[in-house]
């Protein structure tokens, strides 16, 4: 699965691999203008429980990923 969407002029792109007692999450976050990378974090992984369910870990690598950005804006990036 992969769910993609734009967060503060961010391409925020995540991807979830099913194992069998985990899901894991790997969410590459670049920033493009004129279809040129200007900015690309290193990717984000993370391995959660499959007891929690698969939304649960993509929305709490959301706010992770979230938080980056925002701190990385308001350092003056």
């Amino acid at each position: 699965m992969v769910y993609k969407y734009e967060y503060k002029g961010f391409e925020v792109a995540a991807q979830v691999a099913e194992n069998p007692t985990t899901w894991q999450v790997r969410v590459d976050v670049q920033k493009f203008d004129n279809d040129v990378v200007v900015k690309a974090f290193p990717p984000f992984e993370e391995s959660f429980s499959r007891s929690d369910g698969v939304l649960s870990a993509v929305l709490r690598m959301k706010k992770i990923v979230e938080q980056t950005i925002d701190d990385y804006i308001s350092s003056g990036g």
